[in-house]
């Protein structure tokens, strides 16, 4: 397939934070548990279970590092990883309905509900639309945050070069979205804006798994029926908090696109 002229080439970080730091764990958990295997029972068993974890973290790095995203300009092939290289490597921009700035959580509930609930880890990138209202975010994830805006270096070098090749091409980037009154554009930022939940409540119910587990213990109640009944409350909170984040970035994505749509009308700068 014809890509055209490279135009503009992102490398992204090569892993998640948090998988460096499994492999971190894992590895003192493997070397400290081998050196005890290997000053007491010696067992190959008890080298294999503390080898596995450090295995799935090591195959987690290798089958989840991301592609570069390039920008041609017939279209872009958006980053992917390894074991999903093969999803739309290519997107044409004649496929494309529209291109605006999107926003994304760089780690949201995964990791942090605190920072997800603030918009702390909100960060922008560019969206894809299909005509059929399918919408893809490629992602530019800065390698150091700055606490002043949420769009990294990478973004704003896409974008640029995005803007560029559509005016080249005499066509917008947004040729239609939804308009909103000015009252509406206030009340839907203040809605995104909005937390998810107040702080000292996700304190709450991140510490409540603690004294639920030792309760129900002190009940009489089997550990494996015990744990993951105090891990209910944790977990509902980092599925609300990931939920909501969809819906503040579906916001912020809405009034984007009608900004994009309103810059080329000539009806905002």
């Amino acid at each position: 397939m014809d890509r055209g002229e490279l135009l503009w080439e992102y490398r992204p970080p090569r892993a998640h934070p948090i998988v460096y730091a499994a492999i971190l764990v894992f590895g003192f958990v493997f070397a400290t548990g081998s050196l005890e295997n290997a000053l007491r029972a010696s067992k190959p068993m008890l080298y294999a279970l503390y080898a596995l974890p450090l295995g799935l973290a090591v195959a987690a790095y290798v089958l989840l590092r991301k592609s570069p995203t390039r920008i041609h300009a017939l279209g872009i092939a958006p980053s992917r990883p390894l074991v999903a290289r093969w999803v739309r490597p290519f997107v044409r921009w004649d496929e494309l309905a529209a291109v605006y700035p999107v926003s994304y959580d760089v780690t949201g509930a995964f990791v942090s509900p605190f920072a997800s609930s603030d918009g702390k880890v909100t960060q922008t990138g560019l969206g894809l639309e299909w005509p059929d209202g399918r919408v893809e975010t490629v992602a530019f994830t800065p390698t150091r945050f700055s606490q002043n805006t949420s769009r990294s270096r990478g973004y704003k070098e896409a974008m640029d070069v995005v803007r560029a090749l559509f005016e080249k091409r005499g066509r917008p980037l947004a040729p239609q979205a939804a308009t909103f009154t000015p009252e509406q554009r206030d009340a839907m930022v203040r809605k995104a804006r909005e937390p998810f939940l107040p702080f000292f409540a996700i304190v709450f119910l991140f510490a409540s798994a603690a004294p639920v587990l030792w309760l129900l213990s002190w009940l009489g109640l089997p550990i494996q029926a015990s744990l993951p009944l105090a891990l209910v409350l944790p977990l509902a909170t980092s599925l609300r908090s990931w939920l909501a984040s969809r819906r503040r970035n579906a916001i912020l994505n809405q009034l984007s696109k009608e900004r994009e749509y309103l810059r080329q009308a000539g009806g905002a700068s």
